[in-house]
């Protein structure tokens, strides 16, 4: 999402990338649309679902929201999400990383000519898909669940966390990406259903892949969606050291 002249300099440079790809990556390849707004994008992403997606970004946006908050946006419902950012200023770079948000490329449109541009950009987009397509074909675990007489079925990695319900017995609040979910059901199945979750308390138990970050001091994990969860001090040394192992098996 760009500035008019912006964008439409980067929709050719983008249609070129895509038509002098091997076939066999054109062939994974569909444009969902160019967007002014990021409302309209994200609007778009959440209703039609969109997943392994590659968005590129402008980080200065002239509106309330600018290129960083709409990828940190997009990520909560498209986990796998290849994004590009382009900025005419050096120093917006930086931001990504202060950001620590997970990009393929941040490309400075300023400091390279148009030829190196558009050779940039044709290798970052054939990339994004060599990613997506290793994503892919990785083993994934199929949480499923029941409401009422339906049975849903989502990628155990959309799981961010679940809990055991206020007010309600034998309830579980199930936390995914995009969504949250009443369940009927106790902490204990889940687990030795699916060992890759873990409990940090009583009434709680996680998905590691998606902790954002953990203080030791205040006892308590934050999430990918932003929300956060407390722990007991007395697992301290147990928090430390799932985190420990899940770092070492995910290398």
């Amino acid at each position: 999402m760009v500035e008019k002249a912006f964008q439409k300099m980067f929709t050719v440079l983008m249609d070129v990338a895509i038509m002098i790809q091997a076939e066999t990556i054109q062939n994974k390849l569909e444009v969902g649309g160019s967007f002014n707004s990021s409302d309209d994008l994200l609007d778009f992403v959440t209703k039609q679902g969109v997943i392994y997606g590659i968005y590129i970004l402008e980080i200065e946006l002239l509106e309330k929201n600018n290129g960083l908050d709409v990828a940190e946006q997009i990520l909560k419902v498209d986990q796998n999400a290849q994004i590009i950012f382009v900025t005419r200023f050096n120093t917006s770079a930086n931001y990504v990383f202060f950001r620590r948000i997970p990009a393929l490329d941040c490309i400075v449109v300023e400091r390279i000519g148009d030829d190196a541009l558009q050779k940039r950009l044709n290798d970052t987009l054939e990339l994004a898909v060599k990613k997506l397509d290793l994503i892919d074909q990785s083993p994934q675990i199929i949480f499923n669940y029941q409401v009422g007489r339906e049975t849903y079925y989502e990628n155990l990695d959309n799981v961010i966390y679940i809990t055991t319900h206020n007010h309600k017995p034998h309830r579980l609040c199930v936390y995914l990406l995009n969504n949250t979910v009443d369940i009927t059901g106790n902490l204990q199945n889940l687990l030795d259903r699916y060992p890759t979750l873990k409990r940090i308390s009583q009434s709680c138990i996680i998905n590691l892949r998606n902790v954002k970050s953990v203080d030791f001091r205040n006892h308590k994990i934050m999430f990918r969606n932003g929300d956060v969860e407390y722990f007991p001090a007395r697992t301290n040394y147990k928090i430390r050291n799932l985190l420990k192992d899940f770092t070492n098996s995910d290398k």
